[in-house]
């Protein structure tokens, strides 16, 4: 999905560089201005989208994690059991049962020429852990949490909307705490 929005990008910064060296046969320094404008541009966007692998093949042979999404079935770094599932946390492996999830704040981030959800889990036990969609197994976990804690089904898309802004939401919390009060536990440390 990502690389449609690359490729789309790259035609708009493209088309807007060869429109500014069109208006330069006619006006030089409106147009010399346009051309090292949108062409900078499209340079950063191109810069950006290659580093970030949505683009070219950095990653020949092997699986990208954005193969990884298009694998919903995936357990990626989980592992499921029926009460919960395990993930490796700075090297320590935890195992955490849905009923130990306190709370899950998910968030949207403006990456310049596209966005990403992110999502920190917070857990008995004082495990907390952050994840985003472009984690092996994100597609996985969140069905999965889906179907083990009481979650709209269809905040991704709430969360998606509108484009290119921070959004902040939060998921779920077993006491349905406003953010404020999440915000005062986790976050003010």
């Amino acid at each position: 999905m990502k690389k449609k929005y690359a490729i789309r990008n790259l035609i708009t910064g493209l088309l807007m560089t060869a429109i500014s060296l069109w208006i330069a046969t006619t006006d030089l320094v409106f147009g010399g201005i346009a051309t090292v404008f949108f062409g900078s541009i499209t340079l950063l966007i191109l810069t950006r989208q290659f580093k970030s692998g949505h683009m070219g093949n950095g990653n020949a042979g092997r699986k990208s994690n954005a193969d990884n999404l298009l694998d919903a079935n995936e357990d990626g770094i989980f592992k499921y059991d029926e009460k919960g599932f395990s993930l490796m946390i700075q090297r320590n492996q935890h195992s955490i049962p849905w009923k130990e999830i306190r709370t899950m704040v998910a968030y949207k981030m403006d990456r310049f020429a596209s966005d990403d959800i992110s999502m920190d889990v917070f857990c008995e036990r004082g495990i907390n852990f952050s994840i985003s969609e472009e984690t092996a197994g994100w597609l996985k976990f969140l069905d999965n949490s889906k179907n083990a804690l009481p979650i709209d089904k269809f905040w991704e898309i709430e969360m998606a909307t509108p484009g290119l802004e921070i959004n902040l939401s939060v998921i779920y919390d077993r006491q349905n705490r406003a953010f404020k009060e999440i915000q005062k536990e986790y976050y003010n440390n």
